[in-house]
């Protein structure tokens, strides 16, 4: 008897499996995209130089800057306080707060580890927690939203829209009992004394 020549296959030996990983993904179809821009707009205008379309594409996955994090700290967190000092003062002048800054920025430290080092350096009786915490919550505003700095009148419109949907949220999920229609009442009862007969029984 001779050997099985017959090789095993494995579904991460096929050519189309390993093209579907995300990053190849992304790298095959962005060339595939501009081409095909390319070609609708080499179709549309005749007269005029053609730029490349990728150009205007970006790069979806590019984090927020920095800069944008750190104006968002210093226009909604400048003024609150840091042992005996405040957010503004240390800011872009204190070597070491700068540091953990960026650090919670880069993702070095967790908002714990920044929060202990800020404390460690600057006690105080509340912990520093409202600056700390305001710190890291642009962090994850900049990361989840923008890294745009708000005006007065957006923040207006913003937390009205917020309390409007919360409002629509509770309206949604309240019933008054005695807005329920009266010839409905029976119905209930017989539905609430039937939900009472089928639910468990105790134990013999």
């Amino acid at each position: 008897m001779y050997p099985s020549q017959r090789q095993r296959f494995h579904p991460s030996d096929a050519p189309g499996a390993r093209n579907l990983h995300p990053a190849r993904l992304s790298r095959n179809a962005l060339p595939i995209l501009a081409a095909a821009v390319l070609a609708l707009l080499s179709g549309c205008a005749t007269d005029g130089p053609i730029t490349d379309p990728s150009v205007h594409l970006g790069n979806p996955f590019q984090r927020p800057t920095e800069a944008g994090f750190r104006a968002l700290v210093q226009a909604n967190c400048g003024p609150l306080s840091i042992g005996s000092t405040t957010v503004n003062a240390l800011l872009g002048k204190n070597t070491a707060f700068d540091g953990w800054v960026t650090a919670l920025y880069d993702g070095d430290i967790s908002n714990d580890e920044f929060m202990n080092q800020v404390l460690l350096e600057y006690p105080a009786p509340d912990a520093n927690v409202p600056a700390t915490g305001c710190i890291m919550d642009q962090l994850e505003q900049c990361f989840a939203e923008t890294c745009k700095v708000q005006t007065a009148a957006e923040r207006e419109k913003r937390a009205a829209a917020e309390t409007q949907a919360v409002e629509e949220i509770e309206s949604a999920v309240t019933l008054d009992p005695t807005e329920l229609p009266a010839q409905d009442a029976p119905e209930i009862e017989r539905m609430m004394e039937t939900s009472k007969e089928d639910g468990p029984k105790p134990l013999p």
